[in-house]
């Protein structure tokens, strides 16, 4: 247990401390309550519950330090200038040097500009639903980019925005965190090498501001790197009534089914992928991953 918590949140202190309160509080209340029918993920949920609630008790005392320095230091920091969400949401939206130009741009007419998928397919004059998988590619295949290509002065100028708009004290927003997701994966040199519990950590944060089934979703694909694609798959099917129209929905359990060698499901499920997807090119490479499957 103590190790699963350590790679989720990245600090031996706390998961062994997280575990030692949770056996403490199994000594306490089991003998009252009776023995739960499954005592270790009794447990491990609890040391989660544990960890997750030190962690914000370290993050409200580190506030509460930077505001007394601002209230009794005679010279308090010179403001970081404008650099507001919207700067953060272009950076990490427009910027990014895996897109093509056109794609950059929907993706900021959306994001940035508020303007609908209609708005933005009229003028660009294609299909609705063209734009619509324009933008949903623009978001996908982190794992087949050529990370030799990115532009590291884009990278590192973008995480210096994030660590500086996060170190001002107030309680991030949702672009702040995304931003903050997306610095972690740049970071990494691959992969396999991404920082996974604090991505999963940020996302937990996202979860809280916007539950929404698509950030569900994306948080799955981080616990499925962090804790294996199983516990994924089960949150992941959990979805399923939202999201049973979502291309992606099918894609997520299509590769988590693939990952877990049940090759005839993960079948099925890029079959739903290729009926759901509309875009030639985006089936094309969903038909490919499906034929690499070979016969079950």
């Amino acid at each position: 247990m103590v190790a699963s918590l350590t790679r989720r949140f990245g600090d031996l202190d706390i998961a062994e401390e997280a575990a030692a309160e949770a056996f403490a509080t199994a000594v306490e209340r089991w003998p009252a309550d009776g023995v739960p029918p499954n005592p270790g993920a009794w447990l491990t949920t609890t040391a989660n519950r544990k960890a997750i609630d030190r962690i914000r008790r370290e993050n409200k005392r580190d506030d509460k330090q930077r505001q007394a320095q601002l209230l009794y230091d005679d010279h308090p920091p010179e403001p970081l200038g404008a650099i507001d969400d919207e700067r953060l949401r272009l950076i990490f939206t427009c910027c990014h040097p895996a897109l093509a130009k056109e794609t950059r741009v929907a993706l900021t007419l959306r994001m940035v500009g508020g303007l609908t998928v209609a708005e933005i397919a009229r003028a660009f004059l294609v299909p609705e639903t063209a734009m619509g998988q324009r933008i949903t590619r623009a978001k996908a295949p982190l794992g087949e980019q050529d990370r030799e290509t990115w532009d590291a002065a884009l990278i590192a100028e973008g995480s210096r925005l994030v660590r500086e708009r996060l170190a001002t004290g107030a309680a991030p927003g949702r672009y702040q965190i995304l931003a903050a997701i997306a610095a972690v994966h740049t970071s990494a040199q691959n992969v396999r090498d991404t920082g996974w519990p604090r991505v999963v950590a940020l996302y937990d944060q996202l979860v809280r501001l916007d539950p929404s089934p698509i950030i569900a979703l994306n948080r799955a694909i981080a616990v499925a790197e962090l804790d294996g694609p199983e516990v994924a798959l089960a949150t992941v099917d959990r979805l399923a009534d939202r999201l049973a129209g979502y291309h992606a929905y099918h894609v997520t359990r299509a590769d988590l089914l693939r990952w877990l060698g049940r090759s005839e499901q993960s079948r099925a499920a890029y079959d739903k992928a290729i009926g759901l997807a509309g875009n030639t090119a985006e089936t094309a490479y969903l038909t490919r991953r499906r034929d690499e499957l070979g016969q079950a």
